[in-house]
């Protein structure tokens, strides 16, 4: 290649450097489309956030709809059950088993025993099993079967009597029709989910937007100040009315809330409409103010219940735990709720009448009550754990805690053990040689007599009985 070629080679070279190929261009393009739409995402999304954070109704809507979805997961996890019974239709068996450890000299003869207590009713047949049993680490010491069948009742107990005793008539009175489904509240999940999920959208559209003001201001929460806005919503006697109106019409009128209300409660559709339907007295009347503390775009930290000049109720809600006071400075009680656990506490006068805990934990549920009366406290503790749940039985293991304080004496009484409920046909005794306890001799008496002495010294309480 000459001199001459060689130049023009390198200058079409440069030229060529000097062009950006279309592809490029291209790219290059969608970049900054891209880039521009975020930005216009962005501002788009802030811009509908503070219009949101602006509009009182909007806000009063979240906060209706996230505290119906909370309570929805929360009964969703604790009521909705797989095992269900019907004491009056169908025949079931309770059985427990427990040991005793108890902190006082004198119900120190409870101790060191294995307890079996079981309880069977077959409603439909009219018939019934109570039975007992008490064993040490060495022996069975006594089991006892009380069978109510066929209008007689009869007694079964090795340790006692090689035979089944007839014990003569017995009319059992058993009645569960306080029981029966058709007279008990039907609390399921799937009906009380029903009247939140529909009541909610009734409350919703009951709001009137023009009832609504907001405002800045600080508040005070944990002994820290927070910067917030205040929606309230004015329930005036006007409002009021219009709203009790407008909800009772919309709750007649939606036949899948009524049909949840009749299982509910038990009552009739005519019994609710009747009940919803009776005139209220706005004589002493005082307008409620409901009030929300928002802080951010749309955060519920705060909340009170105002009627007349008088708070009804207050709460907080921070990093999802929430304290609630309900009352006046008289008489009130507190709600903490934090981690599937529920604090209650009750009070008159500055005293502490009631307290509790639930826990509803996953693993493990726990019920805590505490009374106190003038010093003397009582409190008692329900723990189930390892709970199995099928269609036909359910089962867990048991501790019930009893601790009793008071100026004369303190006690401390604690079972722990085994608890089944299982529904099923009863085990039946089979009385057909049975012995009428009427026709036992001198002797045969005596001998059930010293048996019953037997078991008495096994148990060291002989000293307490004269037979």
């Amino acid at each position: 290649m000459n001199e001459e070629q060689e130049k023009i080679k390198v200058e079409e070279t440069k030229e060529e450097g000097k062009k950006i190929p279309k592809e490029h261009k291209k790219r290059g393009k969608g970049i900054i489309i891209i880039i521009l739409l975020i930005i216009a995402i962005a501002v788009g999304l802030y811009v509908g956030f503070e219009k949101l954070n602006s509009n009182p109704l909007s806000i009063y809507k979240r906060a209706i709809n996230d505290t119906v979805q909370l309570l929805d997961n929360f009964l969703e996890e604790n009521t909705n059950h797989t095992f269900s019974l019907d004491p009056t239709k169908e025949a079931f068996l309770v059985d427990t088993n427990f040991t005793i450890d108890v902190d006082n000299e004198d119900l120190s003869i409870l101790n060191n025993y294995n307890y079996d207590l079981s309880l069977g009713i077959d409603y439909p047949n009219n018939q019934m099993n109570v039975a007992f049993g008490l064993n040490d680490e060495e022996e069975e010491i006594l089991n006892l079967l009380v069978s109510f069948m066929n209008d007689h009742a009869y007694l079964q107990s090795k340790e006692l009597y090689d035979q089944i005793l007839d014990l003569g008539s017995a009319d059992l009175e058993l009645d569960l029709s306080a029981l029966s489904s058709e007279e008990m509240p039907n609390l399921d999940y799937q009906n009380i989910r029903v009247i939140l999920l529909e009541m909610k959208d009734i409350i919703i559209n009951s709001l009137d937007p023009d009832k609504f003001s907001m405002t800045e201001e600080t508040i005070e929460i944990d002994g820290s100040k927070v910067e917030s806005k205040k929606i309230t919503y004015l329930l005036d006697q006007e409002n009021m009315e219009r709203t009790i109106s407008y909800i009772t019409k919309e709750m007649i009128e939606n036949e899948k809330l009524m049909a949840a209300l009749v299982n509910i409660t038990g009552q009739t559709k005519e019994e609710i409409t009747h009940i919803l339907e009776e005139e209220v007295d706005f004589t002493n009347y005082e307008d409620i103010e409901i009030a929300l503390y928002v802080k951010g775009l749309h955060n519920v930290i705060a909340g009170t219940l105002t009627e007349g000049k008088e708070n009804l109720i207050r709460f907080t809600y921070q990093e999802e735990v929430l304290n609630m006071l309900i009352g006046d400075e008289y008489s009130n009680a507190t709600i903490n709720v934090e981690d599937n656990i529920i604090t209650l506490s009750y009070s008159e006068y500055g005293e502490e009448i009631l307290n509790g805990v639930l826990n509803f934990g996953k693993e493990e549920k726990q019920i805590e009550l505490t009374t106190n009366d003038y010093g003397d406290t009582i409190t008692l503790r329900l723990t189930l754990s390892n709970l199995e749940e099928k269609k036909d039985s359910f089962q867990s293991d048991i501790t019930i805690d009893l601790d009793v304080n008071t100026i004369d004496a303190a006690i401390q009484i604690s079972a722990s053990g085994s608890l089944k409920v299982e529904k099923g046909k009863l085990p039946t005794l089979d009385v057909e040689n049975s012995i009428d306890i009427n026709s036992l001799s001198t002797e045969e008496q005596n001998k059930i007599s010293e048996n019953l002495l037997k078991v008495l010294e096994k148990l060291n309480l002989n000293d307490y009985f004269v037979i």
